[in-house]
């Protein structure tokens, strides 16, 4: 997928861990798909906490979750 179709998840250098929607906050990012199960996934095999090299709070996985519960449930296209 194109960038600027997926959003943005930093970990900012002070190690706070935010959605960043513009993607040009300072840190190490690591981008998600828009589909509600790509960010279920991603937090359930830690694939999140790997990529910015960080363990998840209690809250940030809770904010992060309520995230993606806002996001559709849709099928990838083309799969």
């Amino acid at each position: 997928m194109p960038k600027r179709e997926l959003t943005r998840i930093v970990r900012k250098p002070n190690g706070e861990v935010a959605i960043d929607p513009t993607g040009k906050v300072s840190g190490r990012g690591a981008y998600l798909c828009s589909n509600k199960k790509c960010w279920l996934e991603a937090l359930e095999h830690r694939s999140l906490e790997r990529a910015l090299s960080v363990a998840l709070t209690a809250q940030q996985h809770e904010a992060i979750e309520a995230h993606a519960s806002q996001l559709p449930d849709v099928n990838s296209e083309g799969a």
